[in-house]
């Protein structure tokens, strides 16, 4: 599995990252604009796309047209969280702060 990711967050990323390997669905992770940072075997099996070609690519470009809709809406929804954790005084990170999209 390819990944990118800001030095703060690499090993807890790594580790999630490693986590999603186990999973027997295709799972990815977008950052907040859309672009997919983590994308496991599963993903690259059902989609054909292997991870170092998906990886850094907007996730519009790989995910059919009927889920764009729930992927547009959990962007919005975890750029909202995010932007309302800063404005509390809390860290941007967040659970929500990679929505995960399976197909």
């Amino acid at each position: 599995m390819k990944q990118q990711h800001a030095p703060e967050g690499a090993q807890q990323l790594s580790a999630s990252a490693a986590l999603l390997e186990t999973f027997d669905d295709a799972v990815l992770t977008t950052d907040l604009s859309g672009r997919i940072v983590v994308w496991n075997e599963a993903a690259a099996a059902v989609t054909g796309w292997p991870a170092d070609a998906a990886v850094g690519r907007h996730v519009r470009e790989l995910i059919d047209a009927p889920y764009i809709v729930d992927v547009d809406e959990a962007l919005v929804r975890a750029e909202a969280l995010v932007r309302a954790q800063a404005g509390r005084g809390r860290p941007s990170r967040s659970r929500c702060a990679h929505p995960t999209a399976t197909g």
